[in-house]
């Protein structure tokens, strides 16, 4: 990262899975926290074009928010029917990260991600680091330099 010359705040704390775990351990609001999401489509629902033509994505919803995949769809292009959230097994295999855990950027794989626009219009926000033991603070600015994503509206109240 210091490569991107991306100011950084990495904070350690105990284990966490679940957001409702992140927001025990994290001094900031839930809605400047980013929950990554991986969305499984349908191979065969093709009908959308760029880059978000892919078969796996990384949604990321502020912590107080839900992901609301018919908005993911008209997003993408395809059906809503045709989408699904990731089992746990197949987020650890395809990201290599545990559920919980899942930055908005640096996947082995590559794979299209979608920022709701709640958090793109935030100055500073908080994800993972793809270990269930840090969490990262960092401007959108910077993350826009660690990660190309679309912005959309993709979440609801929750």
């Amino acid at each position: 990262m210091k490569f991107h010359k991306i100011t950084m705040n990495i904070r350690e704390h105990r284990p966490v899975r679940t957001m409702n775990d992140v927001k025990e351990v994290l001094d900031a609001a839930p809605s400047d926290m980013v929950k990554s999401i991986l969305v499984a489509a349908d191979a065969n629902d093709h009908h959308s074009s760029d880059n978000l033509d892919a078969d796996l994505f990384l949604v990321g919803v502020p912590a107080d928010r839900k992901l609301d995949l018919a908005k993911v769809a008209n997003v993408l292009g395809r059906r809503r029917e045709r989408l699904r959230l990731a089992t746990q097994i197949e987020v650890e295999e395809l990201t290599g990260f545990q559920v919980g855990s899942i930055p908005p950027f640096g996947l082995p794989k590559k794979v299209p991600v979608i920022l709701d626009a709640l958090l793109a219009s935030k100055k500073k926000v908080w994800c993972g680091t793809g270990k269930s033991t840090e969490s990262l603070g960092l401007s959108v600015e910077d993350l826009k330099r660690l990660s190309t994503f679309t912005v959309a509206d993709v979440s609801k109240a929750g």
